[in-house]
């Protein structure tokens, strides 16, 4: 079936919504606060206002109320309009989405009345015949007539003429079923270019900063991310200790009330057998405090085990967290030094396998393994790495058609450890040539 293009929602329109729907907030805004300060007032507000009837002091006073809450109201407004045009953009969008939807079914349905059935019986016989290993029916008689058979036991479908058309079903139905799987590795693939494209962004926004502000920053992103996992796992450790304990609740037995078939017992057999009654569930209730108390000691064990390996996963993520608050603290004393120049000191870099290859969301990625052999220092007596970001300009022949931005690490590049470096420029890849050459954008010696 033919693609449908979806168009952007009118901006305008949307943006003309959005301000007519902040204009109404901002009013009824101001008619309450006008009708609550008539209220308080003992309803002689506008009375004393249109009159003139008011002392200069209270003038004043009103006046400044009535500036301030102008202010506000600018204020409020400017983030109405874009909160309201944030609400007016996702429904346009979906009532695209949903007239797209709608055209597609109204295509769809035009399709199987020329078809004779409906694409849900094609999908269904395809899946049937998949579970009945028929999977082609074009290479064996025996699979031919074990789909004439499925597809005539499926009374339901109401396909007309089914002797003639299962093979046409069958066809359809497995078109349909590798349009569903394009479709799912589609979805698979999208999400993994938005990865890489916001890596991709965040690269580009870390080349833009310098000295410790860029170590900083960096250790502030591992610190939130830190953080998210530590909530996690402790949110995580909360229910799994639930659903622990409600499991070791439903396993326990409950003890059986023997007056009640003693009565019972003894009323139609005496009073022999209602004791002899209240025995056997005496003794039977012994039993069942037996196997609740095995329950609860091997519950004890589990318990033990469980706290005893989340309490350490707990304090190796808190010690994580705290190891990276302490890092960002020591940042701020870290000494460097940006007055060498960002070319010379790109020449003290030895670049080695740089290359473009593909990347799992197939953009062009770009690898090199750097690393430097002269020591250099930021001050008299203390040691410097060079740190910062280079840019690596990807050409196809003489023509530059994407740039990825490779940052170096955290601390900056270790002394002699070649360290690879990695990143993504979001034009797709081709097969093809590439030629990469790494540029300096922001370079400089910083404390190890």
């Amino acid at each position: 079936m033919k693609k449908e293009e979806t168009k952007e929602p009118n901006k305008d329109k949307v943006m003309r919504r959005a301000r007519l729907r902040a204009l109404e907030a901002i009013l009824l805004g101001w008619f309450i606060m006008l009708f609550l300060l008539n209220m308080f007032s003992g309803g002689t507000l506008f009375d004393a206002l249109f009159s003139g009837d008011m002392d200069s002091i209270a003038a004043v006073v009103l006046g400044v109320l009535f500036v301030a809450l102008l202010l506000i109201s600018i204020w409020v407004y400017k983030y109405a309009v874009s909160y309201y045009f944030g609400k007016e953009n996702a429904k346009a969008h979906q009532r695209k989405n949903d007239e797209k939807m709608a055209e597609i079914r109204r295509g769809e349905m035009l399709e199987e009345q020329k078809l004779g059935f409906t694409y849900q019986a094609a999908e269904s016989f395809y899946a049937e015949c998949l579970k009945n290993n028929i999977t082609n029916l074009t290479s064996s008689r025996a699979n031919c007539q074990r789909a004439l058979l499925l597809a005539k036991s499926k009374k339901d479908w109401n396909i007309p003429n089914v002797e003639k058309r299962y093979m046409e079903l069958f066809n359809v139905g497995r078109q349909r079923a590798l349009e569903a799987r394009q479709r799912e590795a589609d979805k698979k693939l999208d999400a993994v270019r938005a990865v890489e494209a916001r890596r991709a962004a965040k690269a580009e926004e870390l080349s833009e900063y310098r000295g410790r502000e860029k170590r900083a920053k960096m250790l502030q992103d591992n610190l939130q991310e830190a953080e998210r996992r530590l909530n996690a796992a402790l949110q995580a450790n909360v229910m799994a200790w639930g659903a622990m304990k409600n499991l070791s609740d439903a396993s326990m037995e409950k003890e059986k009330d023997w007056s009640i078939a003693a009565g019972v017992a003894s009323g139609i057999g005496g009073v022999v057998a209602g004791a002899a009654v209240a025995g056997d569930i005496a003794s039977q209730n012994a039993g069942i405090r037996q196997r609740n108390e095995a329950r609860k000691a091997a519950f004890a064990d589990q318990s033990e085990a469980f706290f005893n390996e989340t309490t350490r996963s707990n304090r190796d993520a808190r010690g994580a967290v705290d190891k990276l608050k302490r890092q960002i603290n020591e940042t701020k004393l870290k000494l460097t030094d940006e007055s060498l120049p960002a070319e010379q000191l790109m020449r003290y870099l030895k670049v080695e396998n740089l290359s473009a290859t593909p990347t799992e969301g197939e953009y062009i990625g770009v690898t090199a393994q750097v690393s430097y052999r002269k020591k250099l220092r930021v001050v008299e007596d203390v040691n410097g790495q060079i740190d910062g970001a280079v840019a690596a300009k990807i050409y196809r022949g003489d023509k530059e058609i994407g740039k990825a931005y490779l940052i170096l690490p955290v601390f900056g590049l270790p002394y002699e450890k070649p360290t690879q470096l990695e990143g993504i420029c979001t034009e797709r890849y081709t097969a093809g040539e590439y030629r990469v050459e790494l540029k300096p954008i922001n370079l400089w010696l910083i404390e190890k």
